[in-house]
């Protein structure tokens, strides 16, 4: 059972390189420190990783998407991939803490996030995987495998770089 993870999800319109990518925004990439996707979401660091067309980040900074003001590595993803999907998770299971922020065209469309049954933010309309889960009990798996799968598909077998935000 997953404890804390945050995890960035950006279809891209473009072929980019995980170089590429870590010069557009700014990170230092190791790319001879993988893991599997799901080692990577559960670990206390960040990563990166592509699957097809899809950039994943998996790290505390998804968090960062859901406050009104965007900073940091949050606000550099968004400028820098304005014009593609993105798709930031979080859950810390130990005070129940979810949250979900959805852009297209660098505009956000969806943004919810609380503890437990206390929803501190709402922004926007529920998105049809939220009409078809009467619950957020199960958020866990929820995230995993319903708002990772409505932005990028199946993806569990991906390797997954060390990054650090260069300063």
């Amino acid at each position: 059972m997953l404890n804390r993870y945050g995890l960035i999800a950006i279809r891209l319109k473009s072929v980019l390189t995980i170089e590429d990518i870590g010069r557009k925004l700014d990170i230092k990439i190791d790319r001879h420190d993988t893991l599997q996707f799901m080692r990577a979401l559960q670990a206390d660091e960040n990563r990166i990783g592509l699957y097809e067309n899809n950039l994943l980040l998996c790290t505390d900074d998804s968090f960062g998407f859901f406050i009104e003001q965007l900073e940091g590595l949050p606000a550099r993803i968004l400028s820098t991939f304005s014009s593609e999907k993105i798709c930031a998770v979080y859950y810390y299971s130990v005070v129940d803490l979810y949250g979900y922020s959805y852009f297209d065209n660098g505009r956000r469309i969806r943004t919810k996030y609380g503890e437990h049954e206390d929803v501190w933010v709402d922004i926007g309309e529920n998105l049809s995987i939220e009409k078809e889960s009467q619950s957020i009990i199960d958020v866990e798996s929820w995230i995993i495998e319903q708002v990772t799968a409505m932005t990028l598909g199946h993806f569990t077998g991906i390797k997954m770089a060390k990054f650090e935000l260069n300063a």
